[in-house]
């Protein structure tokens, strides 16, 4: 005999089940303290480390485009690199993250 659910149990399927129901299938991986290394973030190069030096002492994107000899599209798109490397989102990110591992 078909059930309403077509498997023969009357069970719901696992993905009509409710929240509560259901076993937690994942765990959330916990948070390194402040300070603790991030996996996947190895230092930057030397030309890197200068850029992040320029930028924290108010450099433009433009002056260190200018200075590499490269376009600033260039230049947005290595620090851009840099950036996904040390697993930050943004200029104020890294260079925190920099100062915090004594990188500047």
């Amino acid at each position: 005999m078909m059930t309403r659910w077509g498997d023969g149990t009357g069970e719901p399927p696992p993905f009509l089940q409710r929240a509560e129901d259901a076993e937690l299938k994942w765990r959330p991986k916990s948070l390194p303290g402040k300070g603790a290394p991030v996996p996947g973030t190895a230092a930057p190069s030397q030309p890197e480390l200068e850029w992040l030096r320029r930028l924290a002492a108010g450099a433009r994107v433009a002056d260190l485009a200018h200075r590499a000899g490269l376009s600033e599209r260039t230049m947005f798109r290595r620090l851009h690199d840099l950036y996904q490397r040390m697993r930050v989102h943004d200029r104020t990110e890294a260079l925190s993250l920099a100062r915090e591992r004594g990188w500047l």
